[in-house]
């Protein structure tokens, strides 16, 4: 491969570990995460295991709420082990240890949060391993679809915006992007989670000039709405799962 003598190197571990770790890699772990923790609550919930939980001196709201955390500290382990392999391997081969590598297990264990919120919900509503799955897939694909809507809609927008003020005219809101950006604004922002997991390789890996030349800039985002409106969904799910299981007779 002669060709890759003129691509520089941190040009191509960038498309390397992006395509890995923010592409098919990372919907790999995430589809096999939700197959593998979608039996953890429905297997609870299955008689003779609900009675013996059910009898011990704690909380049916705390009790659901470790199995969640608990699901997510083994994807974490199980993410953690393969990004810090490829971290490792990288390290020794190409001379180049990106701590944004690292951190990218934190942003799919994220991303991962959001839709186990979901898959626990329906696993507590229906104690059915399958709907679970069926659900998760499904809200996932809503949300990528979604977050792929709105910024399609959204640099539309601001490309007519910019248009109408160079001729000195105002350019108003429609109803459709009006109801696109009230739908994103209520859901969480897993389109930004890939981003920043885009962003954290290009900030060790990428020169200025190679984002520039590339362009590999991404879109300005606010982290701080995005993560607050992600964690209130998280919660949101996880109260109504836990009302629901403290309120059903077993």
């Amino acid at each position: 491969m002669s060709f890759l003598k003129d691509i520089p190197l941190g040009l191509q571990l960038y498309v390397i570990e992006d395509t890995v770790i923010n592409g098919f890699g990372a919907w790999l772990a995430i589809l096999l995460s939700i197959v593998i923790t979608s039996f953890f609550i429905p297997n609870m919930l299955r008689k003779g295991t609900v009675d013996l939980l059910l009898v011990k001196p704690i909380r049916r709201s705390t009790l659901l709420v470790m199995k969640y955390w608990g699901g997510l500290v083994f994807i974490f382990l199980n993410t953690g082990f393969v990004v810090f392999g490829m971290w490792l391997a990288v390290g020794l081969r190409a001379g180049i240890w990106s701590t944004g590598l690292l951190l990218t297990g934190l942003v799919i264990t994220f991303f991962f949060a959001i839709l186990y919120a979901v898959s626990t919900l329906f696993a507590v509503l229906t104690r059915s391993t399958i709907v679970a799955i069926l659900m998760t897939c499904f809200a996932w694909g809503f949300l990528f679809v979604m977050g792929f809507a709105y910024q399609l809609v959204d640099r539309d927008y601001q490309a007519k915006k910019t248009e109408y003020s160079a001729r000195g005219d105002e350019y108003s809101e429609n109803a459709f992007y009006k109801g696109v950006r009230a739908v994103h604004f209520v859901l969480p922002r897993t389109r930004d989670l890939d981003v920043l997991t885009s962003r954290l390789l290009i900030r060790d890996l990428l020169t200025a000039n190679q984002i520039r030349e590339q362009k590999l800039d991404p879109t300005p985002i606010s982290w701080g709405e995005s993560v607050t409106v992600s964690c209130v969904f998280i919660v949101v799910l996880l109260g109504l799962s836990c009302w629901w299981f403290a309120s059903k007779d077993y």
